[in-house]
């Protein structure tokens, strides 16, 4: 479990580096939710500004991230996945299920702008937290059994 850990933080911290700089004292790769809706929040949508665009890119970074890390661990221990396992696999392991192909870089950081926006009570959390649980809400994997 640590080695998946490592991965996942390490793609990440990656993911968060190749975010455009900023002299803002609220830094969006670093810290919670509340540095986090500074960024992503409506006005910003908008005025389609470079706050807007920090929001985006963070987003999809973080998304990108968590998929890589589950992928590159996934396949380490299970080198002989299929294509098809191993997205049921990612999925499951980050507890969503967004269909890829049609929701685009923006959709996604509008779903976090709404989520932090209807649940001000986790802005506490740290930021790449807010991403995944605005994720989970929007597109909850189906229970699997019933």
């Amino acid at each position: 479990m640590s080695k998946l850990l490592s991965c996942l933080f390490m793609a990440a911290a990656i993911t968060s580096i190749c975010l455009p700089a900023t002299s803002r004292a609220d830094d969006i790769t670093a810290g919670t939710g509340n540095e986090l809706v500074n960024y992503c929040n409506d006005s910003n949508h908008q005025a389609s500004n470079d706050l807007w665009f920090g929001c985006v890119n963070f987003v999809y970074g973080v998304k990108v991230g968590f998929y890589f890390g589950l992928a590159y661990t996934t396949r380490l221990n299970h080198p002989d996945v299929s294509a098809k396992q191993l997205s049921k696999d990612i999925n499951i392991g980050l507890m969503f299920c967004m269909p890829d192909a049609t929701v685009t870089r923006e959709q996604q950081a509008l779903v976090v702008s709404k989520y932090l926006h209807d649940h001000p009570e986790t802005l506490n959390n740290i930021n790449y937290v807010e991403v995944l649980n605005a994720f989970k809400a929007a597109w909850p994997c189906p229970k699997s059994g019933n």
